[in-house]
């Protein structure tokens, strides 16, 4: 359904299929509170937003345009799109608590601290923060399994293996690197933890059947 918005908390499992007769665009944004936060004084928005873990329904307040305007600040970096962006994700927040108290509609979430659960935000967070230095053992250790149970989680759970999600999580991160023109190809090799830029470019091209250089002079 057109301006349908979903909210999802960590422990969540949620899907969407779309129809083929009505493509679908979709926009995410990935939001992770600190922990040392916690503790302080919050406001009624963020207290509504940490305690709403699952919403769905129609966005009222115009949240598609806010985030096109999010998705171009941070792909264009104009100048101050920094602090630009800081004050579209606030009002981002304050949106979507005003969207659950105009329809006063949530549906109750799945139970939380279920261990599956657990285990796919150790998963996606490893691969989403840590693309520079991902290591099977190291993926492993974080989920107490050997290495051979943690590669027939990932088939299981996502039909690839640590070397195919070790690949796409690079080079998802690749793209988004390469998109700021003040980083030269070398240091974009070097922040996503390449040995030389001509191994980047190996495996950027293998991924993209493009090399870095002709990538960005399409953007």
């Amino acid at each position: 359904m057109p301006n349908t918005l979903f909210v999802t908390g960590p422990h969540v499992e949620h899907a969407q299929t779309p129809v083929p007769e009505e493509p679908m665009e979709e926009y995410c944004v990935y939001l992770k509170i600190r922990e040392a936060s916690l503790g302080k004084e919050s406001s009624p928005v963020m207290e509504s937003f940490l305690s709403t873990p699952f919403w769905f329904g129609t966005d009222t307040q115009g949240i598609h345009g806010l985030m096109r305007q999010l998705f171009h600040e941070l792909e264009r970096r104009p100048i101050g799109y920094l602090d630009q962006a800081r004050l579209l994700l606030s009002q981002l927040l304050i949106y979507l608590v005003r969207n659950y108290k105009n329809t006063g509609l949530v549906p109750p979430a799945p139970a939380r601290n279920n261990p599956s659960d657990l285990t796919s935000v150790i998963i996606e967070e490893y691969f989403l923060y840590e693309y520079r230095s991902l290591s099977l053992e190291e993926l492993a250790r974080r989920l107490r399994r050997s290495p051979r149970q943690t590669q027939r989680l990932l088939l299981a759970c996502y039909g690839k293996s640590f070397q195919q999600k070790k690949a796409e999580a690079k080079m998802s991160a690749a793209a988004i690197l390469l998109s700021d023109k003040s980083k030269s190809i070398t240091s974009v090799a070097e922040e996503l933890g390449y040995s030389s830029p001509e191994h980047f470019s190996s495996a950027f091209r293998s991924y993209y059947r493009t090399c870095p250089r002709e990538y960005r002079k399409r953007l």
